[in-house]
């Protein structure tokens, strides 16, 4: 562990969270508490734009955006460490991969990999995603490193519970890239009970709009609008579930899936990049833009949802103090060079 100056490691977000703020933000946060509990851990601290002090020898940045551009650079400059951990983009469709290699000569791109050629490290949360950053980045595979998202202590201390027939739960901001809409309509189609829990993304009005009409004269969908992190409340949701499904159209590696995970049911998740994980392995997968895909789905869930249950054993890595071991033990490493 590290042992030496106060306020060694400096974080610093991806944006303001008076503008934004959702899952990455909340690993963030997560990742920074978990660290300073360890009996031996460094320092960790949000950076504090309007202070002059440069008494740290780590800065890491979350995101991979070109708003960090000239913060990584001055950070260089400096003479600090630079971690950076980030969310990439799977590239399953021709379109994605082609403005890819497009921007990679004229535009946004570009400057990202001008980022990832300067900085020390690079976390990404599997190793699909570390891939991803070798092939479609430049990354030096030296320089890149997988710690998994952290699920919270709540989920690991409550016994679990397998119940078969009471509701199907999504937990997420409301918006398209999250396909609420068409998980509500598969729940009426199929007559099933859904809860989804999640306030309505900025921006995404007009989606919560459409969602709120869907489900407001029916009597099998209920909409909560958001729970605190981990709270009793949401443990208490996900542990009673017959089943968790979020079926969007695109993600990373979603927190909410591991909760679900570790908490051992059943999972109906769209069949895209993120959901071959083996987080998630055994789950059901089905399309998300298809109604009758995603009932037939439901139905299988209802019938054997032991078949859909996640194997615990790969969820191990998730845990806080492992999470919050792999951040000290990649900061103790690059700091010895």
């Amino acid at each position: 562990m590290i042992k030496s100056a106060k306020n060694q490691v400096h974080y610093f977000p991806l944006q303001a969270h008076c503008f934004a703020f959702g899952g990455f933000d909340l690993q963030m946060l997560s990742a920074l508490n978990a660290i300073n509990e360890l009996e031996k851990g460094c320092v960790v601290k949000p950076n504090n734009l309007w202070d002059k002090d440069t008494d740290f020898q780590i800065a890491h940045f979350w995101g991979l955006d070109i708003s960090h551009f000239n913060q990584i650079t001055w950070a260089k400059r400096s003479g600090k460490i630079v971690v950076l951990t980030a969310l990439l983009s799977y590239f399953e469709s021709f379109q994605e991969r082609f403005r890819h290699e497009v921007s990679s000569c004229i535009g946004i791109v570009r400057i990202l990999k001008k980022i990832v050629a300067q900085i020390d490290a690079l976390v990404v949360v599997s190793e699909e995603q570390k891939q991803i950053a070798i092939s479609k980045f430049d990354c030096q595979p030296s320089k890149v490193f997988v710690i998994p998202n952290m699920v919270e202590k709540s989920f690991w201390q409550v016994e679990n519970r397998l119940i078969s027939d009471a509701y199907i739960l999504s937990v997420g901001n409301i918006c398209q890239r999250k396909n609420q809409v068409n998980l509500a309509k598969a729940c009426i189609k199929a007559d099933v009970n859904l809860i989804l829990v999640g306030d309505t993304q900025a921006g995404e009005d007009a989606y919560a709009a459409e969602l709120k009409g869907l489900v407001a004269n029916v009597k099998n969908v209920q909409w909560i609008k958001g729970l605190p992190q981990a709270s009793e409340e949401l443990v208490e949701l996900i542990n009673n579930c017959s089943g968790f499904s979020l079926i969007s159209n695109q993600e990373t590696q979603p927190i909410s899936l591991l909760e679900a995970a570790v908490l051992q049911k059943p999972l109906l998740i769209s069949n895209r990049a993120f959901a071959n994980q083996t987080y998630y392995s055994n789950a059901c997968l089905v399309d998300g833009q298809e109604i009758d895909s995603i009932v037939e789905g439901i139905h299988k869930l209802k019938s054997n949802p032991n078949n859909y249950i996640p194997n615990l054993a790969n969820l191990e890595a998730c845990q806080p103090n492992k999470v919050a071991m792999a951040y000290a033990d990649l900061y103790n490493h690059i700091l010895l060079g």
